[in-house]
């Protein structure tokens, strides 16, 4: 981060609009992995409102995608699903396919924070489709997870487990979950449904979770913004929670 704002500084001096739009675009993103949600709010508005101004669509649907992820995080579905429906028109104007794939994905994430489970169901489905079609097997995970989740909201295990099983399929075989902005929610959501299914594997992959996020947040060298990523990124939260709950009863056993 300390580099990205560097070279923001840089491009504001020369004042270059451009690369000022892109760097609060990657600030933005970046500030919300890490958990800081308000600095992440501030640098998508100014990115998108950058864009806009020097026409860059697909940085403008970007900008509006990351808006929706990170808003629905701190629970605020609906303006998530305004933002999500914005950045997927967006994309579609331009024929952005990636772009339109990220924004169903988080349109779904804010429909089943309303509780809107068919619907959410469908955008998932849609964006699925798209990845499957661009051969994007990394990032046909996450709305995978989101299906999955919806599965275990409807107490319907066989779709749960359906979906789930294709992502941990792929684990297995060494695939990986780069390219995905919330990796460990994935992750979080197969243990769920692992759990679910009071599947053997449950215990030992929660475990696997807990050790790459302490192995994340350990690369991480600024105190605060660690003890952001741990503590403020929902997901994560429940990780810990759960190891920390398991390893309890294991430990009374």
């Amino acid at each position: 981060m300390h580099y990205y704002q560097r070279a923001l500084k840089i491009t504001q001096k020369i004042g270059s609009r451009p690369g000022e739009g892109i760097l609060t675009l990657n600030l933005g993103w970046l500030a919300g992995i890490m958990g800081d949600y308000p600095a992440a709010s501030e640098f998508l508005t100014k990115s998108h409102r950058i864009m806009r101004e020097v026409g860059d669509s697909q940085g403008e649907a970007n900008s509006l995608n990351n808006l929706s992820l990170f808003t629905g995080v701190q629970g605020e579905h609906s303006l998530a699903k305004t933002y999500a429906d914005d950045g997927i028109a967006s994309s579609q104007e331009i024929q952005y396919r990636a772009g339109e794939a990220i924004g169903l994905t988080f349109l779904g994430h804010a429909l089943t924070g309303q509780g809107a489970l068919a619907e959410a169901k469908t955008a998932y489905q849609k964006a699925l489709d798209i990845r499957q079609g661009m051969e994007q097997v990394n990032l046909c995970c996450e709305p995978m997870a989101g299906l999955a989740r919806i599965g275990l909201l409807e107490s319907d295990l066989t779709s749960a487990e359906k979906s789930a099983a294709r992502i941990l399929q792929h684990l297995a075989q060494g695939g990986t979950l780069d390219g995905i902005d919330h990796p460990n929610f994935v992750r979080l959501i197969c243990y769920k449904v692992l759990r679910a299914l009071e599947d053997s594997r449950a215990q030992p992959f929660l475990e696997e979770t807990f050790t790459a996020l302490q192995a994340q947040a350990a690369k991480i060298q600024d105190e605060t913004l660690r003890q952001s990523f741990l503590n403020n990124v929902p997901w994560h939260q429940q990780i810990i929670q759960e190891y920390q709950h398991n390893s309890k009863i294991q430990v009374n056993r």
